[in-house]
């Protein structure tokens, strides 16, 4: 990284936050202790690796973790989503609630944000999707820079595009647990007006 560049960094607002894309309360205390943690994201087959009762797992690394944690809803129809939201949302102050970036997804979605719960959308694979997200008042968005990747894009371009497209202030979550794809971590450059957004690279 130039001078230059590691200029317009140092004067950014806010840093980048690394968050771990885990489960496992080991691999979680061991980084949490470097001093470098600032959150977790899971997902159903993560805790199911775990062999562990998930409500118990998940209130473990609540409470282990001082940053946001992303609880992901499992149920596909929006009534269901939105009432598993609101009882994941409960287990603690840190607690984000993890939807789908499907129709019941975003209106399950829309009513959490409404009362006042935060939401990551995962499973985001567009720009399209991203301002989608937005849309709906998302804390977090999560593109698969992985999967991106293997339909013949790059994932961190198609990212940043996500990013110079939102005028909201949700932060763009880039997730992959492919070692290559660490480097791709990034600052959007925004437009006249919009707000520049931090692109949280989480990788276990």
């Amino acid at each position: 990284m130039t001078g230059s560049a590691f200029a317009r960094l140092s004067e950014r607002k806010e840093r980048m936050r690394l968050f771990l894309d885990t489960a496992n309360l080991e691999e979680i205390r061991e980084i949490n202790r470097w001093g470098v943690l600032s959150g977790i994201t899971t997902n159903p087959t993560l805790v199911s690796k775990e062999h562990e009762d998930p409500e118990a797992l998940w209130k473990e690394i609540l409470a282990e973790v001082d940053g946001d944690v992303s609880l992901e809803t499992t149920e596909p129809d929006a009534d269901p989503m939105y009432k598993q939201g609101l009882h994941l949302a409960q287990m603690g102050p840190n607690a984000v609630v993890k939807v789908p970036m499907t129709p019941d997804g975003l209106e399950a979605g829309k009513r959490l944000v409404a009362d006042g719960i935060r939401i990551n959308v995962t499973l985001v694979f567009s720009p399209g999707q991203a301002i989608l997200a937005a849309e709906i008042g998302a804390y977090i968005v999560s593109p698969f820079l992985g999967r991106i990747d293997d339909v013949a894009a790059t994932g961190c371009t198609r990212s940043g595009r996500s990013a110079r497209s939102m005028t909201s202030k949700a932060t763009i979550r880039t997730s992959s647990r492919r070692p290559s794809a660490i480097p791709c971590t990034w600052w959007s450059r925004p437009s006249p007006g919009r707000t520049s957004q931090p692109c949280r690279t989480t990788s276990s």
